[in-house]
């Protein structure tokens, strides 16, 4: 909202990556929210989306992906939390295809993905899985079809 875009993320094998964005000038229109992603890939915690946009990715969820979704809620704090139902060692669903849905979706409603930032090393010796936080950026005024979609 303040006018920095972000362009990239710059990996040179040190820690931490660094982030390069973009001043551009403030924009009071523009909506950001992110999606964290668990190590596993099976849990989607959203922050800072629209309450009705959250509900409806979960109903598109469970409708494309019927008995595959352990649960879609609101927690307290305002986190919109997504699991998918696990089966013997991993989740029932392809982890890429159910992201690649998520975006999809997003991108129907007038989000786009602006930014990855992995968070870190997995465990104590920097092996295995990292999470990964997704940054959304939209804008406040919905396309037609966005707000349709969105009920």
């Amino acid at each position: 909202m303040q006018g920095y875009s972000y362009i990239t993320t710059i990996n040179t094998n040190t820690t931490p990556s660094r982030l390069v964005f973009l001043y551009t000038a403030p924009d009071p229109m523009v909506d950001f929210f992110s999606v964290l992603i668990s190590q596993s890939g099976e849990k989607l915690s959203i922050l800072g989306i629209e309450p009705q946009a959250a509900h409806s990715l979960g109903d598109s969820l469970r409708a494309m992906f019927p008995h595959k979704i352990a649960s879609d809620r609101a927690r307290e704090d305002g986190i919109y939390v997504i699991e998918l139902r696990k089966g013997i060692g991993s989740s029932e669903v392809d982890r890429t295809v159910f992201h690649a849905y998520m975006l999809r979706f997003f991108g129907a409603i007038g989000y786009k993905l602006d930014g990855s930032i992995p968070m870190g090393k997995a465990g104590p010796l920097g092996f295995g899985a990292r999470k990964e936080l997704w940054v959304f950026r939209g804008s406040r005024q919905r396309p037609p079809s966005a707000a349709a979609s969105t009920r």
